[in-house]
């Protein structure tokens, strides 16, 4: 008896790779489930950061604005905060800017002098 060509055999065989294809597919089902869970609650977490953040940076600069101007009403906070919220923010990325730049002009810098070193070791090796 031939077990390769044998119908039952590979009926038996047929049943099994389908079997396997079920358990493949159902876990490719439970990991994309797992993963789209995963980047909700970190999309999630991240908003609820933000908006902790948010809140804590409102507060602050509420506070900061009453201490400055101790005369001021809650019309005139209500009144100047867009343009509070805006000069913080325009100052925060002018700040990350500034920092930004500073590192780049550091590594700029950094790079001539070891350039100015290698250079003066060749020199020596040619004098």
């Amino acid at each position: 008896m031939d077990y390769l060509t044998d119908p039952e055999t590979q009926q038996f065989f047929a049943e099994i790779r389908l079997a396997n294809e079920r358990q493949r597919r159902l876990q490719q089902e439970q990991e994309e489930r797992r993963r789209k869970q995963a980047a909700e609650t970190a999309e999630r977490l991240a908003e609820e950061r933000r908006r902790a953040a948010t809140s804590r940076l409102d507060r602050d600069l509420r506070a900061a604005f009453f201490d400055a101007n101790p005369a001021a009403t809650e019309e005139d906070f209500e009144r100047l905060w867009p343009q509070i919220r805006d000069d913080h923010m325009r100052a925060a990325a002018s700040k990350g800017a500034t920092n930004v730049f500073d590192k780049i002009r550091d590594e700029a810098f950094e790079r001539e002098q070891e350039t100015l070193a290698r250079r003066s070791r060749f020199e020596q090796l040619g004098a």
